[in-house]
């Protein structure tokens, strides 16, 4: 309803800037496919969201983001597209060609790429003044692996702030140094916990250095990062958090540790 109102007034906005960068008119998406009905807007819509313009100030760049929408036309069929903008409009406040550089370096195919933009945006963003554990809620966090199933709760694009490549690639670095793979970092990390990837280095060894204050020896560290990787992240030095973090490390004295494998 209000949402399909967002998008289409977003891509009029984006298709006016990609005239004036490119000095030639770009076609416009149709959002209404034949056989669909229009959704019909209530007072309530219009009263309980935000109004379209506040969507079309976030994004910023008019630049960047019809630079933007070309990447998207050429890389992905335009239904995919479609889809993308209509649910993740905000990707567009991203360097979306150094990102496609960037994962298809590691290894990712278009595929790949248009599901970690579909499914696991937080992997663009970092939350309020540039902190990590504002972001979404991964799937990781229900006990299920694979691309995010609800990316609706996520920090809003007014109060994150853009995260880069390089500084995925340094976290990546860290994980690596801890044990993960290349194959764990673009089957779980990019897919399940896009929000480790946000973190800065120094963030990440914070962290790291308060679970030692925990009384967390190298082994139980190792295993938590492998296993829990979303704990570096989240606001560790919070009490409420203190009884389930003493927990993770008695479990690291057992057999099963917190993801409940069996290790003999």
């Amino acid at each position: 309803g209000i949402y399909k109102c967002i998008v289409q007034e977003l891509m009029a906005r984006v298709n006016t800037c990609t005239a004036v960068v490119t000095r030639k008119a770009a076609p416009r998406f149709r959002f209404h496919k034949a056989g669909l009905p229009k959704a019909k807007l209530t007072p309530s819509d219009t009263v309980e969201r935000s109004p379209p313009n506040a969507l079309l100030t976030d994004l910023g760049n008019q630049e960047l983001t019809a630079c933007n929408v070309n990447f998207l036309r050429r890389t992905f069929k335009a239904h995919l597209v479609e889809e993308l903008l209509r649910v993740q409009p905000e990707v567009l406040t991203a360097g979306l060609t150094e990102w496609h550089l960037f994962l298809t370096g590691y290894g990712l195919t278009d595929e790949d790429i248009w599901k970690i933009l579909r499914y696991s945006p937080q992997l663009l963003r970092r939350g309020p003044g540039g902190d990590a554990s504002g972001l979404g809620t991964s799937n990781a966090t229900s006990g299920k692996e694979g691309y995010n199933s609800n990316p609706t709760q996520e920090t809003p694009a007014s109060t994150a702030v853009a995260n880069t490549p390089y500084n995925a690639g340094a976290a990546i670095m860290f994980l690596k140094s801890y044990g993960w793979t290349d194959e764990d970092i673009t089957q779980r990390v990019l897919a399940c916990y896009p929000e480790v990837l946000t973190a800065t280095p120094e963030e990440l060894q914070a962290s790291v250095d308060f679970l030692r204050s925990r009384s967390f020896d190298e082994a139980a560290i190792r295993r938590l990062v492998l296993t829990c990787p979303l704990l570096l992240v989240a606001p560790v030095t919070d009490p409420d958090l203190f009884p389930l973090i003493d927990r993770i490390r008695a479990s690291a004295h057992n057999k099963y540790v917190i993801s409940g494998s069996y290790h003999v």
